[in-house]
């Protein structure tokens, strides 16, 4: 009986292994499905991470493109301004002769009687023409 006993108590513990490796089977699927799902979330974030990165970088490259063209859009501007101002002076200069001119022929041709009123008329009419261009007297 010994040995009935002895093989009784084997298969139970043999029943009880069995048992624990059937748990410790269902915990490793368990564990094993866990760590299956992290490395997918892993891989999911990664392949994120690129694209945003992709992004960024064109994102980039558009800025500084953006900033090139806005930088020459304002230097040509900025020369145009600077143009513009510099023609306007010209024809500041100009207009402000002109009018030193012809008060200099009204000068010397209102002597001239018989023409004055006429030249008087004729110089009004070109000084208010040239009002467009500020006050002129």
């Amino acid at each position: 009986m010994d040995l009935k006993a002895h093989n009784h108590s084997l298969l139970q513990t043999v029943d009880s292994l069995h048992l624990k490796m059937a748990e410790r089977s269902e915990e490793y699927e368990i564990l094993k499905n866990y760590v299956d799902s992290l490395h997918y979330q892993l891989t999911a974030f990664q392949n994120s991470s690129k694209r945003i990165i992709k992004e960024y970088e064109s994102l980039k490259i558009d800025y500084v493109q953006m900033k090139v063209d806005y930088d020459l859009q304002t230097r040509e501007q900025m020369e145009r301004v600077n143009q513009t101002i510099e023609f306007l002076k010209m024809v500041s200069k100009r207009a402000n002769g002109f009018v030193e001119w012809a008060a200099d022929l009204r000068v010397n041709f209102f002597s001239m009687q018989p023409h004055a009123d006429d030249l008087n008329r004729f110089l009004k009419m070109i000084c208010k023409e040239l009002g467009y261009f500020g006050r002129f007297h």
